[in-house]
């Protein structure tokens, strides 16, 4: 409910383009994460009437990320020396 707030505050310290990851109730059914620029956090957050269980991430290292592809951490195929086969 502090979007606007929380959304002014971080402009005095990154730029409008500094890339985002808006991530609703990671890891549940009903995940869902977009993407955009600080500048559009606010607007985003209320477009998709996300409320609670959501997580901001603001970080200039987002901005080189160009798959769409997930980390395989947690997938039932992968495996490793915790996780065997």
């Amino acid at each position: 409910s502090h979007v606007a707030a929380a959304q002014e505050k971080l402009l005095e310290h990154y730029p409008p383009d500094t890339p985002i990851a808006i991530c609703f109730c990671v890891g549940w059914l009903e995940e869902q994460i977009h993407r955009g620029n600080l500048s559009e956090m606010a607007e985003i957050t209320l477009r998709e009437n996300f409320t609670r269980n959501t997580l901001y991430i603001i970080s200039p290292a987002l901005q080189n990320h160009h798959s769409p592809e997930r980390s395989k951490l947690y997938h039932p195929n992968h495996h490793h020396s915790f996780r065997p086969q």
